[in-house]
């Protein structure tokens, strides 16, 4: 996990994270922050629109299989779009399980705004970095195909493919 996410940024922390079966109705949605798409649980997009976290720029720094995945690290001015997804508690153990939480992963609450407001939300922040690392296009193209696929921002889309590898 990134050092000082709740601290830097003034964002709220999560010192008691739900574990399976603890989890309640008013426990924030899960974050997609890489909006890659698709879905491992039985969620449903809560959100149509664009939904946003500042202070959280996407990078590509978790190590996986040769390449770098898709994570966020905290930077003041800096801001990730998504899309929202509201989940049963027994999926959000699914997805812990998916993402690999707590070993790879670390589930955190954070605020994050839409055109409705602001609102708390899950996200999944690397527990291991490397910095240098380089996503793949075949990694690039999806995250692109999940962005244009929830109608994310075209200035986003550009982003993304600024990653793509020749």
């Amino acid at each position: 996990m990134p050092s000082g996410l709740a601290d830097d940024n003034n964002l709220p922390g999560n010192p008691h994270p739900v574990v399976c079966g603890d989890a309640s109705p008013d426990d924030p949605p899960i974050r997609d922050e890489a909006a890659e798409g698709e879905t491992h649980t039985s969620s449903h997009n809560i959100k149509n629109n664009l939904n946003t976290m500042h202070g959280q720029p996407l990078v590509f720094n978790k190590p996986c299989r040769y390449e770098g995945c898709a994570n966020i690290e905290p930077h003041k001015g800096s801001e990730v779009e998504g899309v929202l997804y509201l989940i049963l508690e027994e999926d959000l153990c699914k997805l812990d399980k998916y993402e690999g939480y707590p070993d790879h992963y670390d589930r955190r609450r954070i605020t994050v705004y839409t055109e409705e407001g602001s609102l708390e939300a899950w996200i999944y922040v690397a527990v291991k970095t490397e910095p240098g690392l380089k996503p793949s296009r075949k990694y690039i193209d999806y995250l692109i195909r999940g962005t244009e696929q929830h109608g994310l921002s075209q200035q986003y889309i550009n982003f993304l493919k600024s990653f793509r590898k020749n």
